[in-house]
């Protein structure tokens, strides 16, 4: 049986998913309470019955995101040894950023959030999970062989640092791929990158 959502978290929803709209077309900054409201259709006062202030609102949008990011990246668990498992995580962090423009973009190309909030803690903590599920799998990868043995915090930064930047030029279009399946373009180029963190041999 299906539960229907109550009104008010339907109004809660379409409060965060035109914020969200308004955020990357205007940005952060440049977005008060009031035009969210009027982008809902509900007065000024009734959009404070749901968030406290706009910050509350980006924290809760960015846990969603980060909570729906971290369900992506389980997927890791089908592979079968360490280096299928990170293969399935970058997987499934390409099909998020893929599936979630928006989301991608807020989480991890603004340049007002996280680092233009007060409470930016509780951002880090709804963040932290997901890199440490990548920090663990780079990590066995290490024990493993499969990576060269250097600090997997360094190697996790460089893999996420890739992973971003790709995602990032095929989204502004700066980078045309020829393939009509993008997923699998980025996939070609991180197991290229992955081949360039394996051990070297015969030194």
């Amino acid at each position: 049986m299906t539960v229907k959502p109550s009104a008010e978290q339907s109004t809660r929803s379409a409060i965060l998913s035109a914020a969200l709209d308004l955020f990357l077309t205007k940005g952060v900054e440049h977005v008060s309470m009031r035009q969210i409201a009027r982008s809902v259709q509900i007065t000024p006062m009734a959009i404070y019955r749901h968030f406290a202030n706009k910050e509350q609102l980006v924290l809760e949008m960015l846990a969603q995101g980060f909570t729906s990011f971290g369900s992506y990246l389980d997927r890791r668990e089908a592979g079968n040894t360490p280096i299928e498992r990170l293969e399935h995580l970058a997987e499934g962090f390409f099909e998020f950023a893929l599936e979630n423009n928006a989301y991608f973009e807020l989480m991890f190309l603004s340049s007002q959030t996280p680092t233009g909030l007060r409470n930016r803690n509780n951002v880090l903590s709804a963040s932290r999970p997901t890199y440490r599920k990548l920090q663990a799998c780079v990590q066995d990868c290490i024990d493993a062989g499969e990576i060269a043995d250097t600090h997997s915090k360094d190697i996790s930064l460089d893999i996420l640092a890739f992973c971003v930047g790709h995602v990032a030029l095929y989204i502004s279009g700066n980078v045309i791929h020829p393939s009509k399946q993008p997923k699998r373009v980025l996939m070609h180029a991180f197991s290229n990158h992955i081949r360039l963190l394996k051990p070297r041999q015969g030194i």
